[in-house]
């Protein structure tokens, strides 16, 4: 978080229910109990590093790991914040650890970046250094997890200061690609499925004021959108207007909260606030209506919740995930979605999905592919069953990598050829009968 903005925080904070459409509220008076301490941990320095939750050391326990502008990172006991472990990098650390097991051990390592220039990876249990990398991190940006180019392993991406976002082999931190943006980052990335292909794509905020998707596999951009002003918010990703799929939720400086959608990056809606929108968005059913409201601050002081239509949660409160046993802070996408069927295990419990298996039906779909088409994850014999009627069960669809819902898509199918086929007759008759009509008149005594 920018230093500047730490004294704009310090101010009252309201807050403020908005209901599309809005709708009068009743306000009632609640008595709430006074919150009591339970732990505090004194570093050397300010603390703007978000806190990460996981169990490091198998214990079976919550552990809490955080940054310190003092240099360290820390890992501290979740029941009674004792240090279990301090790391020393020689720089502050405004970046929030990312915990996964990057290197196949099972166990966790923890990722994170010091403000001039390193990024470190460290055995969750030890705090001993498995390796590091000599990168110009951005700052306040925090690195992120995920198998985005679907070998089986945990990639790190990490947003370079000087406009670059890199993908980074988690076990011995190789370079895999590095797509030059041109911009600063505040912002982190978020992973998700946004376009439907069974794949994670990167999304970011940049300086500049750009939104970015890229696909995961290479760094290509698939699709950018501006704004009018900085977006050092990080986004959140989640199906908000009820069509199945990932819509992007992200503030904007201009003042605004943007909600594109995933598949091609234009807008869905914007809501206008009073202040620029550096806060980053969290995603949840607070109010128990089994659809997602948007939570985000602004620099006018105000708390926003906005009601959506949807269900779906994949990325959402800075890396955040909720499981069954309990809410865990990991940045990594292998976390909140450990069958990898791009579905959350949040997402999977509403629906009631097996979240540690990508086929619950076993009709060699995933469940995702299946929810965002419209298939029933339940019915094995949907299967076998042609929905847009061009000729190809919805497997096939599935495996060709194509719409089950769209009958010209693919171009290429039995209906297509069919309408071809269709269209290449009539077009050879009329040619046909035009010359032969031709013919005659020339042959007119």
């Amino acid at each position: 978080m920018k230093k500047s903005k730490i004294v704009k925080m310090a101010t009252t904070v309201v807050i403020i229910i908005l209901l599309l459409p809005i709708n009068p509220i009743r306000q009632t008076k609640m008595k709430h109990a006074e919150p009591i301490l339970k732990l505090s941990y004194a570093t050397g320095g300010a603390v703007d590093s978000s806190p990460a939750l996981g169990d490091i050391d198998g214990d079976g326990r919550l552990e809490i790991v955080v940054g310190s502008d003092d240099g360290n990172i820390y890992a501290l006991n979740g029941e009674d914040g004792t240090l279990i472990w301090s790391y020393a990098t020689g720089g502050a650390v405004d970046s929030s650890p990312a915990l996964g097991d990057i290197d196949g051990d099972g166990r966790l390592e923890i990722v994170v970046g010091k403000r001039v220039g390193r990024i470190y990876a460290l055995h969750g249990e030890s705090g001993t250094l498995l390796w590091e990398r000599a990168y110009y991190v951005a700052g306040e940006s925090s690195p992120a997890l995920g198998d985005i180019d679907n070998d089986e392993e945990l990639e790190v991406i990490l947003n370079l200061w000087h406009g670059y976002i890199c993908s980074l082999d988690g076990r011995n931190g190789t370079p895999l690609w590095t797509r030059e943006i041109k911009s600063n980052f505040y912002s982190s990335p978020a992973l998700g499925d946004i376009d439907g292909d069974e794949r994670l794509e990167v999304v970011v905020g940049s300086h500049m004021g750009m939104i970015y998707a890229l696909n995961g596999e290479d760094g290509s951009i698939a699709w950018s959108y501006a704004t009018s002003y900085w977006v050092d918010s990080s986004p959140a990703l989640g199906d908000i207007d009820g069509d199945r799929r990932l819509e992007v939720v992200v503030g904007s400086d201009d003042g605004n909260i943007y909600a594109l959608n995933g598949e091609d990056g234009s807008l869905a809606w914007s809501y206008a606030t009073g202040g620029a929108v550096d806060s980053s968005p969290a995603l949840g059913d607070i109010d128990g209506d089994r659809r997602l409201e948007v939570v985000v601050g602004s620099d006018d002081g105000n708390i926003y919740c906005l009601d959506t239509g949807g269900y779906r949660v994949y990325w959402e409160g800075h890396g955040g995930y909720f499981a069954s046993d309990g809410y865990f802070r990991t940045r990594n996408a292998l976390s909140l979605d450990p069958d990898q069927d791009m579905l959350s295990s949040y997402s999977e419990s509403i629906i009631g999905t097996n979240p540690t298996n990508n086929d619950t039906d076993g009709d060699d779909m995933p469940d995702g592919w299946e929810i965002v088409h419209g298939l029933n994850p339940f019915n094995p014999n949907d299967a076998y069953r042609d929905f847009d009627k061009d000729g190809l069960s919805n497997l096939e669809e599935y495996k060709r990598n194509t719409d089950p819902r769209d009958r010209w898509n693919p171009i290429i199918s039995p209906f297509s050829l069919l309408i071809s086929s269709l269209i290449s007759v009539i077009t050879i008759t009329i040619i046909i009968s035009t010359y032969i009509h031709r013919r005659r008149k020339v042959h007119v005594p």
